[in-house]
C-alpha cells in the first residue's frame, strides 16, 4: 500500500459522487484509488471502512464504505466525497 501525502490529497483532490455506484461504478484515475487506500487504512480501526479490493473503482462496496465513515464522523451520509470527508480521512479534523 502507497503512502499517502495527505497535503496533497487535502489540496487536489476532487468531489466523487458515490449515489449512484449501486448501478453505475465511479471510476477516477487515481482519485478512487487513493479514497479506497485512505478507507482500507481507516478500516483497521473499523472494518464497516473497508471498501474491499482497491481496484479503483467506486461500487456498491466503497459506497457502503463512505456511508459508513460518514456516519461514524456525524456527517450527512450522502456517499458523496467532499473535502470535508478527505480531510477527515487523513485526519486533518476530528
Amino acid at each position: 500500500m502507497s503512502k499517502v501525502n495527505p497535503v496533497s490529497v487535502t489540496t487536489t483532490m476532487d468531489t466523487i459522487d458515490l449515489r449512484n455506484a449501486q448501478t453505475t461504478p465511479v471510476t477516477a484515475p487515481d482519485h478512487v484509488d487513493t479514497l479506497q487506500t485512505l478507507l482500507k487504512a481507516a478500516a483497521r480501526n473499523n472494518g464497516a471502512f473497508d471498501p474491499g479490493a482497491i481496484d479503483g473503482i467506486g461500487g456498491p462496496k466503497t459506497k457502503q464504505a463512505v456511508g459508513n465513515f460518514q456516519a461514524a464522523k456525524a456527517a450527512p451520509q450522502d456517499f458523496v466525497v467532499s473535502s470535508y470527508v478527505w480531510s477527515t480521512l487523513v485526519g486533518d479534523r476530528p
